[in-house]
């Protein structure tokens, strides 16, 4: 077994171009022997070298991508393993993909200027490149006009009752209580497929939603209970107060809460909805069923509006969406096809079987379509893109 020091030095010479023919053979070897964390380690120390070292800076990483890809003559057995890198991905057709996953990882994460670069050969590549989703919304008002937010101005919007609406630049919206008596009404923010955006609720509550999502709500909440309904999917972190308790409807499903830190997944193509907890304590109720979750946990309704909890859920994995990441814990292809569907407005189509396999890893949602695809191929993935069309194969 190499050592990390080894393993850099191994690496480090290959990007050089002097490596030799017996320190090649024992770099794809150690490759082929599952080192992924001396792998990852070695080639994070080695892209910090570069702010330092030109050689790492101005590295041609494509030509390295391509060399690797090359080296295919490595033993049958080494065929068809699992491995775990910076960004890992099952049924791998040789272990030198191995290598170009985590140098994309690397490449896609690390390398700003490469960014640009890579982004550019792909276009060429790909004319039917599609880019990243982004801030994207329509507030439709009581009497049923709307406002497109893409277009709106920053600043105040308009006054709803006793209610200042505010539209900041960085996608968000915040309703101000003004004191003053007026009718209170009811708004809904609405995303589009690639879009997404927030809002800062008159009582405080912060709610991110997610694309093709809407929340419908209370210019100001007088009543008992403060009660939204949600479609899609929303994180909400709730502003406390015991007098008045927070209700979210989704679908036949209520979640009531006092303060606390959540995320809602309610599409409709997907097979569970799903509420995860992440502070504090909720009520799940749907039908009959009804239970109190704690952190950690996540409560499942099926179609048939069966209630189960998970506990010790991947909390990353559910709100990667929030922080601007696809976060993939062995996911499954079609789920990560309708989470990128979802982001990129695309439709997804599939020739003959549904493919099989599970994905872990994490993609930065600001890629383009063809990156993020690209990243997908190396799992076994064949598709082709048609307009705004992903055709599987």
């Amino acid at each position: 077994m190499l050592n990390k020091e080894r393993i850099q030095y191994l690496l480090k010479q290959y990007f050089a171009g002097n490596i030799t023919a017996e320190e090649r053979t024992m770099l794809f070897e150690a490759l082929a022997h599952d080192h992924s964390e001396g792998w990852g380690d070695s080639l994070q120390q080695l892209m910090a070298a570069g702010e330092k070292d030109p050689l790492y800076k101005a590295a041609d990483w494509e030509h390295i991508v391509n060399k690797i890809l090359q080296f295919e003559q490595l033993p049958a057995v080494h065929k068809n393993r699992k491995y775990i890198g910076i960004f890992s991905l099952q049924r791998l057709t040789a272990a030198a993909a191995v290598l170009l996953i985590v140098t994309a990882g690397i490449w896609f994460w690390w390398s700003h200027d490469g960014r640009k670069a890579q982004q550019e050969d792909l276009q060429g590549m790909m004319v039917n490149d599609v880019p990243p989703g982004g801030n994207s919304g329509i507030l439709t008002l009581g009497d049923g006009s709307q406002i497109m937010l893409d277009s709106a101005g920053n600043g105040t919007l308009l006054y709803q009752g006793n209610a200042q609406v505010i539209k900041a630049g960085n996608g968000q919206l915040t309703y101000n209580n003004t004191g003053s008596p007026g009718k209170v009404s009811y708004n809904t923010l609405t995303t589009p497929r690639g879009g997404q955006y927030r809002v800062t609720l008159p009582d405080g509550t912060r709610v991110w939603l997610n694309a093709a999502s809407s929340l419908t709500y209370p210019t100001a909440f007088t009543d008992k209970q403060r009660v939204v309904e949600l479609t899609g999917e929303g994180y909400f972190e709730v502003t406390a107060n015991a007098a008045k308790p927070f209700h979210v409807k989704v679908n036949q499903t209520d979640i009531a809460v006092l303060g606390t830190s959540f995320n809602v997944m309610a599409y409709g193509e997907e097979k569970m909805q799903q509420t995860t907890l992440l502070e504090g304590a909720i009520q799940l109720k749907t039908g009959e069923a009804a239970v109190l979750l704690k952190p950690g946990q996540q409560g499942n309704i099926d179609q048939q509006g069966t209630l189960q909890v998970l506990d010790q859920v991947d909390l990353e994995e559910v709100t990667g969406w929030k922080n601007g990441v696809f976060q993939l814990n062995s996911a499954d292809i079609p789920a990560v096809m309708r989470q990128i569907s979802r982001w990129y407005n695309v439709e997804v189509v599939y020739e003959g079987k549904m493919p099989e396999g599970h994905i872990s890893g994490k993609i930065a949602m600001d890629l383009t379509l063809a990156q993020v695809l690209k990243i997908l191929e190396l799992s076994g993935l064949h598709y082709r893109l048609e307009n705004k069309k992903i055709i599987v194969m």
